[in-house]
């Protein structure tokens, strides 16, 4: 107990009074516990098992070659003296497209008319002794001398067919030097250029027929027996991507081949409008079977599981997982000839994660890789199958109260009662609302300068302590 002599200054116990207050204040006025938050269902996306025509396929690579093909090649060796044509030109049959220098075959061609032109002269004399002789009387000849006569012609009748022979193949020779198309088409290749010397093994241009195109498609020996002529074909180029090609089945091979066991069947294409070039690679699709109303799936929605082939199942609100029989494969999509009824909804995308009975929320109608809907709101799977989509809604509130009362002198009471309420509602809600609040970025409250009265730092109550600076 304070003597009268130093009684305990009314100052500190005030100061004490009032920082217990505002810690008091500050520990009522604290925000309430946030209420436990559960995950939301996961987004997956759907789709319809539906029914359509499936043609079973034989499927091989393929080049297509021209129609027909040609190597223009001179019979003789000899120089190119001018190339009349390129490649990508279209020449006529017969059509002159190349000429070798001649050399010396003209002189030697003129040089053999001049041996013609001789015998023929040396028959003439021939022929008009016989006819004199045969004009004198029979005593002024004898047989001897008459057979010299008729034996003088037929020699010179046969050194001059010799020679006549001997000019045309000389003239044939010459011919050879001028280069003509083997038939119509169009230049695929010109291998040689004038100046350069060409010979029976050299070629010098290959013409082809382009208009229609032929490509050989080997089918396994097991599939051969479903193979006819005119059957149609599916081919695509690596050149005309998602572009399909018809064509027909030209003719089959008559026998296997020994080492591949697989029958080689040609198929022409038609190419008339010249959209398709010798050469190209790609692939043939052969139809063996055609199935009606075939049950199929997005491709999307296929899992393989330990060998097999799983879907997840769309029931009411739910996932099941069901393991089915899939067939043919097509552009986006799969038969499944097993495990699955038309109309059900599957799965097709957000299957990580899922296991029978998972409560899912349903994005319908939405590209799993693109991610772009065709309708902009994420549904919840629903039993109703003429509300399949409907919205899913969650309510919370909770109202936490709290009361404190605290004294600090004889006649000072001070009570605190807070209440707080929240309602949220996910239709849908922001992936950052998602977080858990400790996770969430609070804004920093910078301390008070020194000479500024000391303030709490909680949002909802302020309160100032001023020190007194006299009674």
């Amino acid at each position: 107990m304070p003597s009268p002599e130093n009684p305990p200054p009314r100052r500190s116990v005030i100061s004490r009074g009032l920082l217990s207050l505002a810690l008091l204040l500050a520990a009522c006025s604290a925000p309430p516990a946030p209420a436990n938050k559960q995950r939301p269902p996961p987004h997956v996306t759907t789709a319809v098992v539906t029914r359509r025509d499936v043609a079973v396929e034989v499927s091989a690579p393929v080049e297509l070659r021209p129609q027909a093909r040609a190597e223009v090649t001179p019979r003789i060796s000899g120089h190119l003296a001018e190339v009349r044509v390129d490649r990508g030109d279209r020449v006529r049959a017969g059509e002159t497209v190349a000429v070798l220098r001649p050399g010396e075959l003209n002189d030697q061609q003129e040089a053999q008319r001049a041996v013609v032109r001789q015998f023929e002269t040396s028959l003439s004399l021939a022929r008009e002794q016989l006819e004199r002789g045969e004009a004198l009387p029979s005593e002024l000849r004898t047989a001897q001398e008459q057979a010299n006569w008729k034996s003088a012609v037929r020699q010179e009748q046969a050194r001059l067919a010799s020679a006549q022979a001997q000019l045309k193949a000389m003239a044939a020779r010459v011919d050879d030097t001028v280069l003509r198309a083997p038939m119509d088409g169009v230049v695929l290749e010109r291998r040689m250029e004038p100046g350069a010397l060409a010979g029976p093994n050299t070629p010098v241009l290959t013409v082809g027929r382009v208009e229609l195109l032929k490509a050989t498609v080997e089918i396994p020996e097991k599939q051969s027996g479903k193979v006819a002529v005119g059957q149609p074909v599916r081919l695509r180029f690596d050149a005309l991507p998602g572009e399909d090609v018809a064509g027909r089945v030209a003719r089959l091979a008559p026998a296997f081949d020994p080492v591949t066991r697989a029958l080689q069947v040609e198929v022409e294409v038609d190419n008339t409008e010249g959209r398709l070039r010798p050469g190209l690679s790609g692939r043939a699709w052969v139809e063996i079977e055609r199935r009606e109303g075939s049950a199929t799936v997005p491709t999307t929605a296929l899992r393989a599981v330990r060998g097999t082939s799983q879907v997840y199942l769309i029931e009411g609100d739910k996932v099941r997982r069901a393991t089915v029989e899939t067939g043919v494969e097509g552009d986006g999509w799969t038969e499944v000839r097993s495990g699955v009824a038309t109309g059900a909804i599957v799965v097709t995308g957000g299957q990580d994660g899922l296991a029978d009975g998972t409560v899912v929320r349903v994005a319908a109608d939405v590209d799993p890789y693109s991610g772009k809907p065709r309708t902009n709101e994420a549904r919840p799977a629903s039993t109703a199958a003429a509300n399949p989509h409907p919205t899913l809604t969650s309510t919370s509130t909770s109202a936490p109260t709290s009361t404190s009362t605290s004294t600090t002198t004889p006649t000072s009471t001070t009570t605190s009662t807070s209440t707080t309420t929240s309602t949220s509602t996910t239709t849908p809600r922001p992936a950052e609302l998602d977080r858990p609040t400790d996770a969430l970025p609070r804004p920093a409250i910078a301390a008070p300068p020194a000479s500024e009265p000391r303030r709490a730092t909680d949002p909802q109550q302020t309160l100032v302590i001023t020190p007194r600076t006299g009674r």
